[in-house]
């Protein structure tokens, strides 16, 4: 879907330079859809099919030999999978998982994914809290928080990590570090998909583990937060007041 996306629209895009004004309102999008279609059928669905296998493979692989370094890699590179919002590529590892061990710990290290935007949150308000002038970023982190808790990360990768850009290299980092220590408890699990967050700790194998590691990826969140900072360009095209 998303390298058929990509295709129809720059398709479209050529095929509206070169169309008469007269045609321009059916013919460029017809034209796009087919010639895209039939590429996603028979040439990109083939191609991205290997690839979410090999995908598959390489995760998998790490759930079950790499201990803490796969931990943190999986945790580490998580959000940007939920940023080009692809990340349920990995629902068929869950249902692998959960039908021939009973749990999937591979749904502990991507929730601590989202445990670095809280980190991230934490990390903001903490530099900024007395600049009144970034008042803007602290609403936006402190109303963002309660959701991310819940395991919910869309609103602090795009509203709040992603344009200021340091951000959220720090909560891959802080997610790394909570994955690490997550994966060194390799009977740690969730018995459901889905639940993350703080909720997480209900459906884990291990639950003092999840937490243990949730506390480790918001702590290291904030504090690579605190120490990258965000370019004053960014803060002040997206958060600024004035």
């Amino acid at each position: 879907a998303l390298f058929g996306g990509i295709l129809v629209a720059i398709i479209e895009k050529k095929m509206r330079k070169m169309t008469p004004n007269a045609l321009q309102v059916h013919l460029p999008a017809l034209f796009a859809a087919t010639i895209s279609g039939l590429a996603v059928l028979f040439v990109i669905q083939p191609i991205t099919g290997i690839i979410a296998e090999g995908l598959t493979s390489i995760v998998l692989w790490l759930v079950r030999n790499a201990g803490a370094i796969g931990g943190a890699i999986i945790s580490g590179t998580f959000l940007p999978f939920v940023a080009m919002g692809v990340h349920h590529i990995f629902t068929p590892i869950h249902t692998t998982l959960l039908q021939e061990v009973g749990y999937t710990c591979l749904q502990g290290f991507t929730s601590l994914a989202g445990a670095g935007l809280a980190g991230v949150a934490v990390g903001l308000f903490i530099k900024y809290r007395k600049e009144k002038k970034y008042r803007k970023v602290k609403s936006a982190v402190l109303g963002n928080l309660p959701t991310q808790l819940l395991g919910i990360s869309e609103p602090m990768i795009y509203g709040v990590s992603l344009p200021l850009w340091r951000p959220f290299i720090a909560a891959n980092l802080g997610g790394a570090c909570g994955g690490f220590v997550l994966g060194l408890f390799p009977t740690q699990g969730a018995v459901a998909m889905n639940v993350s967050g703080l909720l997480g700790v209900l459906v884990n194998t291990e639950p003092w583990a999840y937490l243990l590691g949730y506390a480790v990826s918001v702590s290291a969140a904030a504090f690579f937060t605190y120490i990258l900072g965000v370019k004053k360009e960014n803060m002040d095209i997206y958060l600024n007041d004035n």
